[in-house]
C-alpha cells in the first residue's frame, strides 16, 4: 500500500467536441474514478480536463484550438513522471448524420487519435495507456486497433475495474488487452470540488450529473447502453446520493444558495427499478435537498401517482416563470421513439401502447389535483428505424391526436452500434466489417420526407418551433 502512494496518476478528458465546448458537461466519470482511486490508497490522482482547460471559446479556429491542447498534453506530462496515463473517451461521435466523409464537427475519433498520438509521444513510462469511457466501451477492440500498440483499455465502470488493473501493472500480473467492469462494481461518487467549482465559475447551467444506478433494465434493439453499463441494476446507496446532490448545491457553504440549480440523474433510465428513483426523490423531498430543477432519462413503463408526485414535488423538469419566478411549469417527458405499435416491436421496446396509455391516464389522473404549478407532457420520437414508413409515422400522428400532449420533440436517424441486434440485422447490407462502424452509420432515411409525413398528418394545432440538424420539436399553437 505504501508503495501505492508513491504512484503518479493521470486521468485525462478528451470530450473536446464543439458541441461539449458549447454547452459544457462536467466529467463525471473521471471524478468518480478519481475519488475509488484515492478510497484505494493511490494519493497522486491529477485531472487534466481538456475542455475546461483551454476554456470553452467555441468561436476559436479548430486548428488553433487543436494546437493548443497538444501543447497542454505535452506541458503536463513532462511536469512529471506519471506512472499511469488513463484517457477517457466519453463520445465517439454527435449520433447526428453529416455532410461530408470527413466532418469532424460531428465525428471525433480523428481528433481524439491525434491526441493519443500525442500522448504516446511524450509518455516514456514502462505501463501502457490505458482507454476507457462510454465512447471507448461502444467499440473497445476496434478503438485500440485503431489508435495502435501501447495501450489498453477498461470497458464499462472503472471503479472496480481500473484500480485491477493498474494494481496488476504495478504488480507485474497483469497481461490483458482489456477489462471488462465488474458488473457488481461500486458507482463512485463526485469529489473533487475544485473542478466543480471550475465548472460553475464558468456557467452555473452547465450540465452536471449523479448516477445514482448503473445498468439499463431494456434491451432496445438500436441502443448499446447494455454493453456500456450491462443489464442489470446496481444501485448507489441513498446517503451517497444526497451527499452529492448537497455537495453541488452548496459548493461555497451551507449558506445562501451557492451552487448548481440544476442537475441531471445520467442513468441509463432513472425509474427502473421504480422504487429505487422513488427513495432518491423522497429523500431529496425529506432532507430539503430541492434543486430549481432536475432531468432523467425515463422510461413510460414503470410510472404511478407516486413517482409522478414525487416529480413534481422535488421539481423534476421543472422550468420557471420568465414573468414570476414563483411561477413554475413541470414538464414531464415520455420517450417513446414511437406511436406505432408495429415500431415500438421492431425497436425491441419492453413497453407496447397500451402500457404508454396506461402511464398516461396516471399522469392526467395527477395532473387534475394540481392548480400549480402548470403540468405538462411532452414527447419524444425517434423516426427512421427499419421499416418506418409513411404509415407508421401516421400511426404516431394518431397516437399524438388521441393523446394530445404540449409538447413534441422528433429526432430522425438511427445509428448502428455494434453488438446490438440492428447491427445484426444490418450486417451485410449498410456495413459489413466491425471497422466500418466507428465511423457512424445510420439506417439510410429521407430526413424532409419524414419531416413531410410528419407534419401532414400532425393535429392542425401544432405548429413547429425548431428545426436544426437531425431535431425538429413542436408545440401548440398558444405556445
Amino acid at each position: 500500500m505504501n508503495y501505492f502512494r508513491k504512484i503518479n496518476i493521470l486521468l485525462i478528458d478528451t470530450n473536446t467536441s464543439f458541441i461539449n465546448l458549447a454547452y459544457p458537461v462536467y466529467p463525471l466519470g473521471l471524478d468518480y474514478l478519481q475519488g475509488s482511486l484515492f478510497e484505494e490508497g493511490f494519493e497522486n490522482v491529477e485531472i487534466l480536463d481538456l475542455a475546461q482547460t483551454i476554456g470553452f471559446d467555441i468561436g476559436e479556429e479548430r486548428e488553433r484550438r487543436e494546437k493548443r491542447i497538444l501543447e497542454t498534453l505535452k506541458q503536463t506530462i513532462s511536469q512529471k513522471r506519471w506512472d499511469i496515463i488513463g484517457v477517457g473517451i466519453r463520445n465517439i461521435d454527435s449520433t447526428y448524420q453529416w455532410k461530408g466523409p470527413e466532418d469532424e464537427f460531428n465525428y471525433y475519433l480523428p481528433e481524439i487519435k491525434r491526441y493519443i498520438e500525442c500522448i504516446m509521444t511524450s509518455h516514456k513510462e514502462q505501463f501502457p495507456i490505458i482507454l476507457g469511457g462510454s465512447g471507448f466501451s461502444l467499440m473497445s477492440e476496434e478503438i485500440l486497433n485503431l489508435f495502435g500498440e501501447g495501450m489498453v483499455g477498461v470497458e464499462g465502470p472503472g471503479e472496480t475495474s481500473l484500480i485491477e488493473m493498474i494494481k496488476g501493472f504495478l504488480e507485474g500480473r497483469s497481461d490483458e488487452r482489456f477489462s471488462s467492469g465488474d458488473k457488481s462494481s461500486k458507482i463512485g461518487r463526485l469529489q473533487n470540488i475544485g473542478l466543480i467549482r471550475a465548472y460553475f465559475a464558468h456557467s452555473p447551467r452547465t450540465s452536471i450529473g449523479i448516477r445514482t444506478k448503473n445498468g439499463c433494465g431494456s434491451r432496445c434493439h438500436y441502443c448499446p447502453y447494455p454493453q456500456i453499463s450491462h443489464y442489470s441494476s446496481v444501485t448507489k446507496p441513498i446517503d451517497d446520493i444526497l451527499r452529492e446532490i448537497h455537495l453541488i448545491r452548496h459548493l461555497y457553504g451551507e449558506g445562501a444558495f451557492c451552487g448548481f440549480p440544476s442537475f441531471m440523474f445520467t442513468d441509463d433510465i432513472f425509474n427502473f427499478p421504480l422504487n429505487h428513483a422513488k427513495q432518491v426523490l423522497r429523500a431529496m423531498i425529506e432532507e430539503g435537498e430541492i434543486p430549481e430543477s432536475w432531468q432523467a432519462y425515463i422510461t413510460p413503463r414503470d410510472i404511478d401517482e407516486e413517482f409522478i408526485e414525487l416529480v413534481i414535488e422535488s421539481h423534476g423538469w421543472s422550468y420557471p416563470s420568465i414573468k414570476n419566478s414563483l411561477d413554475r411549469t413541470v414538464i414531464f417527458p415520455f420517450d417513446l421513439d414511437s406511436g406505432s405499435s408495429q415500431m415500438l416491436k421492431r425497436m425491441g421496446k419492453d413497453f407496447t401502447l397500451d402500457d404508454v396509455h396506461r402511464s398516461i391516464k396516471i399522469f392526467e389522473e395527477v395532473r387534475k389535483r394540481f392548480k400549480s404549478p402548470r403540468i405538462e407532457k411532452s414527447y419524444h420520437f425517434l423516426f427512421g428505424y427499419l421499416g418506418e414508413n409513411e404509415e407508421s409515422i401516421r400511426d404516431s400522428c394518431m397516437f399524438i391526436k388521441d393523446t394530445d400532449p404540449d409538447k413534441i420533440s422528433i429526432q430522425v436517424g438511427v445509428r448502428i452500434y455494434p453488438q446490438t441486434p440492428l447491427a445484426e440485422e444490418t450486417k451485410g447490407i449498410f456495413w459489413h466489417e466491425k471497422n466500418d462502424l466507428l465511423k457512424p452509420t445510420f439506417i439510410p432515411v429521407d430526413r424532409n420526407t419524414i419531416i413531410r409525413w410528419f407534419i401532414n398528418y400532425l393535429p392542425d394545432n401544432y405548429i413547429l418551433l425548431n428545426d436544426s440538424g437531425d431535431m425538429a420539436t413542436f408545440g401548440k399553437e398558444k405556445y
